[in-house]
């Protein structure tokens, strides 16, 4: 059996992931919660504070993109992958 922690916005940031890698073993996945990337082709301080490997380092944390626009999509996958983000896995259910 695959456990998964599912994000609750403004609560389940970076440090609490760790903090609960840490000391509860057993999460396969902790799923950030999701980037809407919007037209400005830039991720927000707080996005970016959040997603970056060295806040995340030791956690199996994976990326969610949430957006209505393949460009919007393109350029935030773009911007993950130059942050080394990127599930490189064929299927995020592996």
């Amino acid at each position: 059996m695959h456990y998964y922690f599912a994000p609750m916005e403004g609560v389940t940031g970076a440090v609490y992931r760790r903090t609960h890698h840490e000391f509860f073993s057993g999460v396969d996945k902790y799923f950030m919660p999701f980037i809407t990337p919007t037209t400005n082709e830039k991720l927000t301080p707080r996005q970016k504070r959040d997603v970056l490997p060295e806040y995340n380092e030791g956690v199996p944390a994976v990326p969610q993109l949430l957006t209505k626009s393949a460009a919007d999509c393109i350029w935030a996958v773009n911007a993950l992958h130059d942050l080394c983000l990127l599930y490189t896995s064929p299927s995020p259910r592996d």
